[in-house]
C-alpha cells in the first residue's frame, strides 16, 4: 500500500496541511514494507526540507528499506547521518546494514558495525549476531562465523535456528565436515528445528571428505 500513503501524504501537502514526523514514518514504513528504497529515502528528504525531523523509526525504516533494495552504501550513509542529526540509533537502525554486507560480501564491515553496537552498550540482538555471520559465510570466513557463534552466550544470548543453520553451511562451504558434523549435533541436543538446507549441507560436507557412512547417518535422521 506504498502507493497509497505517498497519495495521501502528497494529498496533505496540497490541502496546505502539513504532515507530520508520524504521518512520514507511515508512509515511509509502507515504503520499506513493499521494498521501493528510492520513495522510501525521498520522503526522508522531503520531510527535512519542510523541518519535520526525521526519528529512529523514519531513519531505522528507510535504512532497512536500502539494505533490501542492496543498497549498502547508502544504508550506511543513513546511519551516519542518525548521529549527525542527534538521532539514537539501536539495534533496529543497526540490523538492516549490517545484514545487507552479506550480499556484497562486506564481511569486516559487518564486524566492525557488531562492534560498533558492542562498545556503545547498544545491546546486538541474535538478529545482529546472526546477520554478521552470514556475511562471513558468504566470504568463506567460516571460523569468525564460528567465534561468533560461540560469544552469543557471553552476551546473553542463547543461538536459534537460524544463527546455527548458518554456522553448519559456514562449515560445509569451507569443507570443514567435521565442525558441520559436530554443530549440527549440537543443534540435536539443544533441540534447534533441523531444516533440509542444513542436512543438505552436512551431507555435502561428509561428500567432500568422503565419509559416506556420515551421510548415510544423516539421511536416515532425516526420515
Amino acid at each position: 500500500q506504498w502507493q497509497t500513503a505517498l497519495h495521501l501524504l502528497h494529498d496533505m501537502s496540497h490541502r496546505k496541511m502539513l504532515p507530520d514526523r508520524i504521518a512520514y514514518n507511515a508512509g515511509i514504513t509502507a515504503c520499506e514494507k513493499s521494498s521501493c528504497w528510492e520513495s522510501a529515502v525521498s520522503l526522508l528528504t522531503s520531510q527535512r526540507l519542510v523541518h519535520v525531523m526525521p526519528d529512529d523509526v523514519g531513519f531505522s525504516a528507510a535504512i532497512s528499506s536500502c539494505g533490501k533494495g542492496g543498497q549498502w552504501e547508502r544504508s550506511v550513509r543513513l546511519l551516519a547521518d542518525m548521529g549527525r542529526n542527534r538521532v539514537v540509533a539501536n539495534a533496529i537502525s543497526y540490523n538492516p546494514v549490517i545484514a545487507a554486507f552479506e550480499h556484497c560480501k562486506q564481511w569486516s564491515l559487518a564486524l566492525s558495525l557488531l562492534s560498533e553496537m558492542i562498545n556503545a552498550m547498544m545491546e546486538p540482538d541474535v538478529f545482529s549476531f546472526s546477520a554478521a555471520m552470514s556475511a562471513c559465510k558468504a566470504s568463506n570466513q567460516w571460523h569468525i562465523a564460528l567465534h561468533l557463534l560461540n560469544s552469543m552466550p557471553t552476551f546473553g544470548l542463547v543461538p536459534n535456528d537460524v544463527s546455527c543453520n548458518i554456522a553448519v553451511c559456514a562449515c560445509e562451504g569451507s569443507g570443514q565436515w567435521q565442525l558441520a558434523f559436530s554443530l549440527l549435533r549440537r543443534m540435536v541436543q539443544l533441540k534447534c528445528t533441523l531444516n533440509k538446507s542444513v542436512y543438505t549441507a552436512s551431507i555435502s560436507a561428509c561428500k567432500r571428505a568422503a565419509t559416506w557412512q556420515m551421510a548415510v547417518a544423516l539421511l536416515q535422521e532425516m526420515q
